[in-house]
């Protein structure tokens, strides 16, 4: 009795020592891979630090109250959708924003100027100054939704306007001519709208962009705007003297406004205009409705 009582033990003496091998191999496992994570995302928070500070997006000292409240905008309930005062706002649109209910678009503002998309009571109602809709990228491609939107701007007598994203591997000139012939822009319109933006193919040649911008200009008689973030107009626009007698069309979000000159600002991409679901990059002019007229109209 005795014997076999020890020979039924010993096996399962043996088996809780392996259970017990097991769980401190797999112990062992668990914090390795978690001690691999954790510096894997401390290293890549010291990449973004450096990155941001490489390339001057960190605050200076001046702008640190500004970025205190930039950073309240972003982790509020309302990121980026409190509207600076500006005499000038506009929203660009394109296919992306799908159908437009164009007899509801508008802003609705509360006391603090934060952008909400119905008209509850003590809400400020405010209209658009202008539309900028996507007419066309590289040679082929046209906007399916350029002609509603441009008619649905014209219903609401809001001043309209045409861009074209630029294709850096695809002939200027034929660029251009998908545009012209898409866009059709007449006096009173806004001024054409170049954007150019890394993207895919990374930035396009200089003599590219001002073939266009020239035979754009040609056309309308008037001088194109060009669309494009910060960062590229400092590290790109910035080494091309011909490029900077073209006016800016500047996007840097969080409240800060870019330091260079710009006519426009895109300062939010997450805007929220009624009639229209989801976001909305949402403008403002640099200057006064005279300014507008003057410097970003057909004549």
């Amino acid at each position: 009795m005795t014997k076999q009582h020890t020979h039924r033990e010993q096996p399962a003496h043996r088996s809780t020592r392996r259970r017990k091998k097991k769980r401190q191999s797999l112990g062992k496992r668990v914090l390795h891979i978690s001690l691999g994570i954790l510096i894997t995302v401390v290293l890549l928070c010291i990449l973004m630090v450096v990155s941001m500070w490489y390339y001057g997006w960190l605050p200076t000292r001046e702008e640190l109250p500004e970025f205190r409240e930039r950073l309240g905008n972003i982790f509020s309930q309302n990121p980026n959708r409190q509207l600076p005062d500006a005499e000038v706002i506009g929203i660009d649109i394109s296919h992306y924003q799908s159908y437009i209910e164009w007899d509801k678009v508008c802003l609705y503002l509360d006391k603090q100027r934060r952008l909400h998309r119905d008209s509850t009571v003590g809400r400020q109602r405010r209209e658009l100054d202008f539309v900028v809709a996507k007419a066309t990228q590289g040679t082929k491609w046209q906007d399916n939704f350029y002609a509603r939107n441009k008619a649905g701007a014209a219903k609401r007598n809001i001043l309209f306007g045409a861009y074209h994203f630029f294709s850096p591997t695809l002939p200027a000139t034929k660029q251009a001519e998908n545009y012209i012939r898409t866009a059709n822009l007449q006096r009173g319109d806004m001024v054409p709208v170049l954007d150019v933006e890394e993207y895919g193919y990374g930035l396009p040649e200089p003599d590219s962009v001002l073939c266009w911008l020239k035979q754009v200009e040609r056309y309308y008689g008037a001088k194109p705007v060009i669309y494009t973030n910060e960062n590229c107009y400092l590290s790109y626009f910035l080494k091309h003297p011909p490029l900077l007698r073209y006016h800016f069309w500047i996007a840097r979000y969080g409240g800060l406004q870019p330091d260079r000159m710009h006519l426009l600002w895109q300062f939010t991409e997450t805007g929220i205009v009624a009639g229209i679901s989801g976001y909305t990059d949402i403008n403002i002019l640099r200057g006064t409705k005279e300014d507008f007229l003057q410097k970003c109209t057909i004549h």
